[in-house]
């Protein structure tokens, strides 16, 4: 039973690896398309830095304001480590 499980896990990872695509950056991160999830590999924790979103999208120039690529909001943010390992 127990080596049932070991050989689970061993083929998950080897699975998870050969789907996933590594991406180096200001935050390195690995995208898995046949699941649609991203793994965020952060080095540090309790450093600041600016978050901003803006509109991808939108309906053009227009009065109600939903211009594509418009700033919206930005914070200064960062990321903690609440787990105890």
């Amino acid at each position: 039973m127990r080596k049932n499980i070991l050989l689970v896990l061993l083929l998950t990872l080897v699975q998870f690896d050969l789907s996933a695509t590594d991406y180096n950056g200001y935050f390195n991160f690995t995208w898995q398309e046949k699941t649609g999830k991203l793994y965020l590999k952060l080095k540090e924790f309790n450093k600041d830095f600016i978050l901003v979103n803006y509109f991808a999208t939108g309906l053009g120039s227009n009065d109600i304001g939903f211009d594509r690529g418009k700033i919206g909001t930005q914070k200064l943010v960062q990321f903690e480590d609440m787990a105890k390992r």
